[in-house]
């Protein structure tokens, strides 16, 4: 049991467009850029995700000249709503 239902989403995109925008993201290697982003940027991450893995936003955070991590247990992938909206309405306060 799931406690939130799954919804059709419309991905604005073609399948084939998905696969090769998936193929793009697994040959290119954008970290020398991560520290020259200059924003500040909230990183939300599921402790269970079983897509990307915590260690990748840890990574992250941890080269982002002004990144903020929160992770959350007992969650995946996809966070429920009502659980990141607080942190980042205080992000963004």
């Amino acid at each position: 049991f799931h406690p939130h239902p799954a919804q059709k989403v419309d991905p604005g995109c073609t399948q084939e467009e998905l696969i090769a925008g998936l193929e793009y993201l697994l040959f290119s290697d954008v970290r020398k850029k991560v520290p020259t982003l200059g924003r500040s940027v909230l990183l939300l991450h599921g402790l269970e995700d079983l897509i990307i893995p915590a260690a990748a936003s840890e990574w992250l955070c941890d080269h982002l000249p002004e990144a903020q991590l929160a992770l959350f247990e007992n969650a995946g992938h996809a966070l429920p709503t009502e659980t990141i909206l607080p942190v980042i309405h205080e992000f963004l306060s």
